[in-house]
């Protein structure tokens, strides 16, 4: 037991001898433990005053000793000379209510002892080997129990992440979700006219801190842009030949893709952090033949739809296809339904269109409420496509926005997921107000 300061303090209690002794309780509080532990009347005082029930005579004791184990002897008794009845040991149980380190307090007229002495209260500064030896005691040192310790360390319960208000993306607070303050060409950087070509042949090319004027189409192996502003669309057609050794990486940027109907950021072989992605119908899209497409700390919203049109709109979108990663990132359909159908599927939406839907992780993201979208996302299971089973689908960890519907989705926040798929998970998806979301099944 590590040395520490203790704090000792006593409370007798009422003058009347009952059977067996009646001990006092108290505390020793240190830094890393509080245990109960137990006094006897001859630690109290230096000076018994228990002597009310001691006897002049043999018969005066054996009458007390009758009175003392039957009914109690009478507390105005005079004092002896003779030797103190034993006192068999005993333990107070402790009031779950009292305050650590203390005993609960005593009925109203009972702070005073028999003698009309106020309760003593013993303070020493620091403990010595003996935890209560600063207590002069007349009898031998009674024998504490040790100190029960924790065996983990209690820890403070999570804290809700803190969900922005519609429109600003981002958030401060235990989980700083992607938005304009975190996402996109770093403050402070100096942008330049790029002046290259806009379809990328060479193998690690790199773009930095450029203002880009075009849309950029990556035929080339390990490019990397960062912290530039591109003004189109950036994509890599994974459905062309030689496309397999193809690849690009998309970082500390924002890329507008316009008014095309192309997705602002497509379509494989790409790793894209940080990004503040608007533009395009589709914010990120990855097609069926990707080796990978990671998107991870990025803030997908903003989408566009031509007016009057029937074009279905989304923040990320795979029609089929696998080893996708959706990790840490804000996602949103935000633009609003026309008149003829036309508007947001979802936040995240898989469809198994053109393969099946495997091996997609989707972990630690914002799905922001919009009541123009279906669903806030489409997990890949659905009957009615030409690949209606998904498999290694795990959802995990996400927030979804309740919206002013108060189901992220117009009719709910999650649609197309079946938990008991080959390797499906769904886990520890909340709401925004800490409830959690459960899957579609």
């Amino acid at each position: 037991m590590r040395r520490s300061t203790v704090q000792v303090s006593v409370r007798r209690r009422p003058p009347t001898c009952r059977r067996g002794s009646l001990m006092s309780t108290t505390s020793i509080r240190g830094d890393d433990y509080s245990a109960p532990v137990l006094l006897t009347p001859s630690m109290t005082s230096p000076l018994p005053k228990w002597r009310r029930c001691l006897s002049r005579s043999a018969v005066h004791a054996a009458v007390l000793m009758m009175c003392a184990l039957v009914v109690g002897c009478d507390p105005n008794a005079a004092t002896s000379t003779g030797p103190a009845r034993p006192k068999p040991s005993a333990t107070l149980a402790a009031d779950p209510a009292a305050t650590p380190g203390s005993l609960a307090a005593e009925p109203a007229g009972s702070a005073q002892t028999s003698m009309g002495e106020p309760e003593a209260e013993v303070e020493p500064a620091t403990a010595p080997s003996d935890p209560v030896s600063s207590v002069p005691p007349t009898t031998a040192p009674p024998v504490f129990p040790a100190p029960v310790l924790p065996t983990t360390v209690p820890t403070a319960p999570p804290t809700e992440a803190t969900v922005p208000p519609a429109g600003s993306g981002g958030t401060t607070g235990p989980k700083a979700f992607p938005g304009p303050s975190n996402t996109g060409v770093p403050a402070g950087t100096q942008l330049m006219a790029y002046t290259g070509p806009c379809t990328i042949i060479t193998d690690n090319t790199v773009i930095d801190s450029k203002t880009v004027n075009c849309a950029l189409d990556i035929k080339a192996a390990k490019v990397v842009i960062k912290r530039s502003m591109i003004k189109g669309p950036v994509g890599l057609d994974t459905d062309l030949a030689g496309s397999e050794r193809w690849s690009y990486t998309l970082q500390d940027s924002e890329v507008d893709g316009g008014t095309g109907g192309f997705a602002a950021v497509g379509f494989g072989n790409m790793t894209i952090i940080r990004v503040n992605v608007h533009g395009g119908p589709t914010s990120i899209a990855c097609r069926e033949r990707s080796l990978v497409c990671r998107v991870q700390d990025s803030w997908l919203h903003g989408q566009f739809i031509a007016p009057g049109s029937d074009w279905h709109l989304g923040g990320f979108l795979s029609n089929g296809g696998s080893n996708v990663e959706l990790v840490g990132n804000t996602i949103v359909c935000d633009a609003k339904p026309t008149s003829v159908d036309g508007g947001c599927t979802g936040d995240v939406n898989l469809f198994g269109d053109f393969a099946k839907v495997s091996n997609i992780l989707v972990d630690g993201n914002l799905l922001r409420a919009n009541t123009g979208s279906a669903y806030c996302t489409f997990g890949g299971e659905s009957l009615s496509k030409p690949f209606p089973h998904a498999d290694r689908v795990v959802y995990r960890n996400n927030i979804f926005e309740r919206g002013i519907n108060r189901k992220c989705g117009k009719f709910g926040p999650v649609s197309s997921f079946n938990v008991n798929g080959p390797g499906n998970s769904w886990t520890n998806n909340r709401w925004d107000d800490g409830e959690m979301v459960p899957p579609a099944n």
